[in-house]
């Protein structure tokens, strides 16, 4: 099958997910694809893992998603499925910074294709607290953005660690903090990462919806198969004066989901200055 024009026009995707990333999806594959997505009823995928580690994560984010994916598209018999996995981690430049790594991941059984975007930012978020009194728990929560923003509380009693979830009033998070600290001292207070409560994250999936999306929009200039576009890029640009290779990008990699075709398209810069370099500034 060779694909024309708009493949994926008045077809139907099935987002394996249970916290409304369906409507950050659905704008851009509507727009730029003519694509419905759709929620799989009865999918739970917090099978797989979840933020707050109540329920370990025991696959790789690429492996997740294909998880996901293909569930969502057995529940709704369709060949084209979507699904998402994301991490909160210190950045290892600096553990005082978050980093939001998202992983997108489309599948087309027709043309047998994956096409998969990642995408790493900072967060506005900090990293989980742990607090010994009311008052410190209301305050860093309100550092948080509670409750725009959701929170986990965990508390562990030595019989095992406790959740509390889906707090959504300050009356609510007051009651749980009561009780917890009625069995403990200390409670630890991390940002709910699930994206129908973190709107900082959710804002990162849309732009990676809307990048998926247009990448689906591109046909491969070979076989015409959707999904062309950047997946690598190359490090080594050359150090001006020595001629030695830096960390900064020389090159991005374009490719075809489907077939084997790919370019390679030399950056805008030809060199880079000495102060990139390790060899002249070591």
């Amino acid at each position: 099958m060779t694909p024309t024009g708009r493949p994926y026009a008045g077809r139907t995707v099935a987002f394996a997910t249970m916290h409304g990333k369906e409507r950050l999806a659905a704008e851009p594959f509507r727009e730029l694809l003519g694509a419905r997505v759709t929620v799989p009823k009865g999918l739970n995928t917090d099978l797989l893992g979840t933020f707050a580690g109540d329920i370990p994560r025991e696959l790789s984010p690429i492996d997740a998603a294909r998880v996901k994916a293909r569930l969502g598209m057995h529940i709704d018999n369709t060949p084209l499925g979507l699904a998402s996995e994301g991490t909160f981690a210190a950045a290892p430049w600096s553990p005082g910074v978050v980093e939001n790594t998202e992983l997108l991941l489309f599948i087309d059984d027709v043309l047998e294709i994956e096409v998969v975007e990642v995408s790493r930012v900072m967060s506005p978020l900090p990293r989980p607290r742990s607090v010994r009194d009311m008052d410190a728990g209301l305050a860093f929560a309100a550092r948080i953005g509670f409750p725009r923003q959701g929170i986990v509380l965990t508390a562990d009693d030595g019989d095992g660690p406790t959740w509390r979830k889906d707090l959504r009033t300050t009356s609510e998070l007051t009651r749980a903090l009561n009780e917890l600290f009625d069995t403990v001292n200390e409670v630890t207070i991390q940002p709910d990462y699930r994206a129908h409560a973190c709107p900082s994250r959710a804002e990162h999936l849309r732009s990676l919806t809307t990048r998926l999306a247009q990448r689906l929009a591109t046909p491969c200039p070979d076989c015409a198969a959707p999904g062309w576009g950047p997946i690598a890029s190359e490090q080594g640009l050359l150090c001006r004066d020595c001629g030695a290779p830096t960390a900064l990008e020389a090159a991005t990699v374009e490719s075809c989901a489907r077939c084997s075709h790919r370019v390679r398209t030399p950056g805008a810069a030809r060199t880079a200055g000495p102060e990139w370099c390790q060899h002249c500034n070591p």
